[in-house]
């Protein structure tokens, strides 16, 4: 091993070792909240950012600069105490903690048994376009509730090998809207943890609604792709020669269909749901903190039982030298984006935006589809929908433009979803483009604009119908 390698491995454990105390400073603030905490969380997370900071690069570089900038001005201006930076920067503490703790739910899921068991539906079972577009969209969907972004990585690698699926577009597109829709309800997402968390409500009570959306939009997805996977002559005497040429393959995993597995597969994740909607309600715990226990404890409750504690403590120890740095630039994001909501919500902008929404658009359907346009359109133009989302809801109170909270928060996820589907600028997007060699305009804009307008009108229809009828 070279020197160069050795020093870049101990560089990555200490990045890891040092961002790692985010996530136990969060939990003692959820047991132990007291001013001196509040004031070292703080003054920490400012480190990190200052540690954090030199190592961006190119435009993300420069937009982290500008609004760090802007925070420093709009604080100065207001001439806020020190308490009020401390808070500021503390206001996704909450998000990173749950962004870097969820990874480690994964590492069961990531087993070899599974991944084969998976391959060998890939293999058998879908050589239809139509049948392989909605499995492999549902699959994504409900491996990155837990997973993340981790779930596009796997399922982009089990499809590929698929013969019958020889184009880009409908590659990605299914592990581009799965991945979007899981956003929407997930948990364990940054988005469902910064909604929940500042307009306080129950992650339990907002799931029915967030569902009935997630299912019209996997409706919408499909029928659109339907159109598009018509197969044309070429198409069908294409399909004949790598029939002919992939009996090797289909003979490797022509033995009986590994059902356990995938059983065992699904009750682990229908086991981390179960026991999240039980501990929400019959403890105190925020749903934060419960994810961020979960996905400690789980795993190594599971591998305990299946006898692979040994795999725990080296996945322990991969996760801190590899995974959490890995994850420092959206750590920086969220950090650097919260510090800037906060200080923007010094300036009174949630007022002036309230008063300019109400004389403007009047009723709440304008309101919406303006909130909305906000979100996607600052996504496509190269903002992460967490910084202006941050800003709605640390700075936007919701009746103050006549919507209940729960309307307000399941159109920010919502339009949190749409955004991801659609914009270039976010990480899933540029995950693929780098794997299909692809660019990532055609990835994220270019096939899937008919969805993102489609998703568009069918959320605010949807909101609309819930509204009228008193459910919302």
């Amino acid at each position: 091993m070279s020197n160069k390698t050795i020093s870049n491995e101990k560089r990555f454990s200490i990045t890891g070792l040092l961002i790692l105390p985010i996530i136990g400073l969060f939990i003692a603030r959820q047991f132990y909240a007291n001013e001196w905490l509040e004031l070292l969380s703080g003054i920490y997370l400012l480190f990190i950012i200052a540690l954090l900071l030199p190592g961006a690069r190119g435009l993300f570089r420069y937009l982290t600069i500008l609004l760090l900038v802007l925070s420093v001005i709009f604080l100065l201006n207001e001439g806020t105490s020190f308490q009020v930076w401390i808070q500021s920067v503390s206001i996704n503490h909450t998000l990173v903690a749950l962004f870097i703790s969820v990874p480690f739910l994964g590492v069961p899921i990531k087993s070899k048994e599974y991944l084969e068991a998976l391959k060998q539906v890939y293999i058998r079972y879908m050589q239809n376009p139509n049948v392989f577009f909605f499995l492999t969209q549902s699959f994504t969907h409900f491996m990155a509730i837990i997973l993340n972004i981790g779930s596009v990585s796997i399922f982009y690698q089990l499809g590929a090998v698929n013969p019958y699926i020889n184009s880009s577009r409908k590659l990605s597109t299914p592990l581009m809207r799965g991945f979007a829709t899981a956003l929407i309800w997930s948990p364990f997402f940054a988005a469902m943890a910064l909604v929940t968390t500042y307009l306080h409500i129950e992650w339990s009570k907002s799931v029915p609604f967030l569902l009935g959306f997630v299912l019209l939009s996997f409706i919408a997805s499909s029928l659109l792709e339907w159109r598009m996977n018509r197969k044309t002559p070429s198409e069908v005497e294409e399909i004949a020669v790598i029939e002919a040429e992939t009996d090797e393959e289909n003979d490797r995993y022509g033995g009986p269909l590994q059902i356990g597995k995938l059983v065992e597969l699904s009750s682990f994740f229908v086991s981390i749901i179960v026991a999240l909607l039980v501990f929400e309600q019959f403890t105190s715990l925020s749903m934060v903190t419960l994810v961020i226990f979960i996905s400690f404890l789980f795993p190594m409750f599971w591998l305990t039982v299946k006898r692979r504690f040994r795999r725990f403590i080296i996945e322990f120890v991969r996760y801190i030298s590899i995974t959490i740095p890995l994850l420092k630039k959206e750590v920086l994001l969220f950090l650097v984006a919260g510090l800037f909501s906060g200080a923007v919500a010094q300036t009174g902008f949630g007022a002036w935006i309230a008063d300019m929404l109400n004389h403007m658009y009047g009723g709440y359907v304008g309101v919406s589809l303006f909130i909305i346009l906000t979100v996607i359109i600052s996504s496509l133009v190269g903002f992460h929908p967490i910084m202006i989302i941050t800003v709605y809801v640390t700075s936007l109170e919701p009746a103050a433009i006549h919507l209940s909270t729960m309307y307000f928060a399941v159109l920010l996820l919502g339009a949190w979803g749409i955004a991801t589907s659609i914009s270039p600028m976010t990480g899933v997007g540029h995950l693929l483009a780098h794997e299909m060699k692809e660019k990532v305009f055609n990835i994220s804009f270019r096939w899937n604009l008919g969805y993102g307008v489609l998703s568009l009108g069918l959320l605010i229809t949807y909101m609309v119908v819930l509204h009228e009828i008193g459910m919302i």
